[in-house]
């Protein structure tokens, strides 16, 4: 019988684990991370944060905090919540926020749904949420 070296068992059972190299397959990878679909997990607590703002447990600023960390992770599932929540809040945050801070929001929005290299159905809903903010302003209230 021949004797096995463990360590060299050890050094090719790891060799198949080396990570991928290829710079195409990675990028695949991390677009395919950027346009997953959100959890039902996360969706509910970004719904319930925006109840506890409605309900003005929360404060303005809390709201802002909020939507700037999901702007700023910018992967997909933070930008789908992040259009749910200013749908579900824009008119009460409007109201106590300047205008020139929620087009900052908007626009950023704006610029990610331009961008491209998001799924068709992100950017459509990133468009639906800058488009339902301009219809509020060009109805008479």
């Amino acid at each position: 019988m021949k004797n096995l070296d463990k360590e060299g068992i050890h050094q090719e059972s790891w060799s198949c684990l080396k990570p991928v190299q290829d710079v195409r397959v990675t990028d695949r990878l991390r677009e395919e991370q950027q346009n997953t679909k959100p959890s039902g997990r996360f969706l509910n607590m970004l719904r319930f944060i925006g109840e506890l703002f409605l309900s003005k447990v929360l404060a303005e600023k809390s709201m802002h905090c909020c939507i700037r960390r999901l702007l700023q992770k910018g992967d997909g599932p933070s930008l789908e919540g992040l259009c749910q929540l200013l749908q579900m809040i824009q008119q009460d945050l409007e109201v106590v926020t300047e205008k020139e801070v929620m087009d900052t929001y908007y626009n950023q929005l704006d610029h990610i749904a331009e961008k491209g290299k998001r799924a068709p159905r992100l950017s459509l809903l990133l468009r639906e949420t800058v488009d339902a903010r301009k219809m509020a302003y060009s109805t008479p209230h």
